[in-house]
């Protein structure tokens, strides 16, 4: 498992912790994707030098349908 205790910078870890407070309280699963988490892993995990373009962080939730997405057209 990769430990990334007290290594991540500060407004990453602060909306890391925003999201996983909320999708806790209404029990939605989260997963990081994207360049952040490749990152994460790559860097942290590896030591890779990391070279962004963006500074996005991509989540997705899981959900079970639409309706309980509260989507509509």
């Amino acid at each position: 498992m990769l430990n990334l205790s007290g290594k991540i910078d500060q407004g990453t870890l602060e909306l890391l912790t925003l999201i996983n407070q909320v999708t806790v309280e209404l029990g939605i699963e989260y997963l990081v994707i994207g360049a952040t988490a490749r990152d994460l892993v790559m860097h942290y995990g590896y030591g890779a030098r990391i070279q962004r373009a963006t500074k996005d962080l991509d989540v997705a939730i899981q959900i079970e349908s639409w309706d309980s997405f509260g989507f509509h057209s």
